[in-house]
């Protein structure tokens, strides 16, 4: 009886440790698709920011990237704006956890005739999809 009683408090610390390793995902290296979105969304609109519309052609769904040619994509995009940056304001994962709605903070600047450049910040809402583990804009 006096051996268990020596070994007690080893066995409680060992368990203690154990269980608060347990509960932090981020501890554990898994990352939330929460974070995995908002890091594609932020970085999608970076690349666009920063020119790189070939970076930003990159986080099309590959079915999209299929059947729409990278010089398409870019007859999208003119020269009447220029992005400066994005934040992510919230993100609604649906049922399954494969598709999210997310709303993005756009900051721009609008070059117009008549008014010159002036800056603006809009809503923009993006649909995303999970397709083989990666999080993929979805065009509408």
């Amino acid at each position: 009886m006096k051996q268990l009683r020596s070994v007690l408090p080893v066995v409680w610390v060992l368990v203690l440790l154990l269980a608060g390793g347990c509960d932090s995902s981020e501890t554990a290296g898994v990352v939330s698709a929460e974070q995995q979105i908002s890091e594609r969304v932020e970085a999608r609109w970076g690349a666009l920011s920063g020119g790189d519309f070939r970076a930003a052609y990159a986080f099309e769904t590959p079915a999209y990237r299929d059947v729409v040619p990278y010089e398409r994509f870019l007859s999208r995009y003119g020269s009447a704006v220029q992005w400066r940056g994005a934040k992510v304001k919230s993100i609604t994962l649906g049922d399954a956890g494969e598709t999210a709605k997310v709303n993005v903070a756009v900051e721009y600047t609008s070059h117009m005739a008549e008014a010159g450049a002036y800056p603006v910040t809009t809503p923009v809402y993006e649909d995303w999809i999970l397709v083989a583990g990666e999080w993929w804009l979805v065009r509408k």
